[in-house]
């Protein structure tokens, strides 16, 4: 799973607007996401994984362990309980809050990190290039 380490420059994203508005996302919070250029940095030491995502100057770091659940809030203030887990060569993300369940499934394709994030029947697709 070493192919995730390293820094994810953003590429592009598609379907973020109704994404976000499927799962109640506020308004104002959709406008930052859909004008931002997330990039996102993964690390590990030992069994300890952090992720550190940069987003419109706004930096937000977390560390988990494979397949145990926590707590953490979303940029726009939801708490969720997450769980990151691997699934054939994926990382695969669960975010769950009173206001639903987000999946998000994370795979590396040549240079490029392709996340996609499936709320209910809406799907949205991240494109990232990994950093030389």
């Amino acid at each position: 799973m070493t192919d995730f380490l390293g820094t994810w420059k953003f590429v592009s994203v598609e379907n973020i607007d109704e994404f976000m508005e499927a799962a109640g996302t506020k308004q104002e919070y959709r406008k930052f996401m859909k004008e931002c250029q997330p990039d996102m940095t993964y690390s590990i030491d030992g069994d300890k994984w952090s992720m550190a995502i940069n987003i419109g100057g706004v930096q937000k770091e977390m560390s988990f362990t494979l397949g145990q659940p926590f707590d953490n809030v979303t940029l726009d203030g939801q708490p969720i309980k997450q769980t990151v887990t691997i699934q054939e060569s994926k990382l695969q993300e669960i975010y769950a809050a009173d206001s639903g369940r987000v999946t998000l499934i994370r795979e590396i394709i040549g240079d490029q990190m392709i996340s996609t994030a499936y709320y209910n029947d809406i799907k949205c697709v991240w494109v990232h290039k990994k950093e030389s």
